[in-house]
């Protein structure tokens, strides 16, 4: 009797469905592995964003997404929404999703949490930067080629698909080095011009410090009268 994939365009008893079926027992062992190296990535990120506050605000505002999750309704709308996140932007990871799903449930619920956090944090980025989100995205798609790829290397015997997979790999790489240094040279500018302007800011303020508190203390002066003002008539 043949098992009816939940993914209707996927078909897991044929040669390329098993062939899938035993890359996916790896393929988030390979995946763990190289998160390490993305940890590495985003620190640096975060250095040279500190100044950008909407950047902090949006990690707040995907934790948030995510303690919404804890009921099961949201749950299956979250997975269905990754789901469709990842059948748009890398479609082949699918198959490897739906084994996890019916043979290895721990796996495959690690496997959400970790696919929705970017799939949050891409969705967030969309909505206030374009420029910076299709950089993310492209590096996101590179490196979730390369956990695939990497994933089919560890169980392959062929000597020469060995040979072709690893040239492939090298240019993967080549890829992935070149995008992570495009996002790293947009942060850097905007860094920069966050930069002058609290420089300007500092330089303005410096220059005219003493009518700036000049001022200040005749605003506060006036806001103090104009509040004994308002009780006195309130009485």
């Amino acid at each position: 009797m043949r098992t009816k994939s939940a993914i209707p365009f996927l078909n897991l008893n044929t040669r390329w469905g098993v062939t899938m079926c035993v890359c996916a027992i790896c393929v988030f062992t390979v995946w763990a592995a190289t998160l390490q190296a993305d940890d590495e990535n985003a620190k640096r990120s975060r250095t040279l964003a500190q100044l950008d506050v909407s950047e902090r605000q949006a990690s707040k505002n995907v934790q948030q997404e995510l303690r919404k999750s804890s009921d099961t309704s949201a749950v299956e709308d979250s997975e269905q929404r990754m789901l469709k996140f990842v059948e748009v932007h890398q479609p082949k990871l699918l198959t490897l999703l739906e084994f996890l799903r019916r043979q290895q449930p721990v796996q495959y619920t690690q496997a959400l949490k970790e696919m929705s956090r970017a799939q949050l944090r891409l969705e967030s980025l969309a909505k206030r930067d374009q420029e910076l989100y299709a950089v993310e995205l492209q590096l996101w798609q590179l490196r979730s080629e390369l956990r695939l790829l990497a994933a089919e290397m560890s169980v392959s015997k062929s000597d020469a698909a060995s040979a072709a997979r690893q040239r492939q790999l090298a240019e993967l790489i080549q890829q992935e080095a070149a995008q992570e240094l495009v996002r790293l040279q947009l942060l850097k500018v905007r860094t920069e011009k966050e930069l002058d302007r609290l420089n300007s800011q500092i330089k303005s303020l410096s220059d005219s410090h003493p009518e700036h508190v000049e001022k200040t203390m005749k605003l506060w002066l006036n806001r103090i009268s104009k509040q004994a003002r308002e009780k006195t008539s309130g009485n």
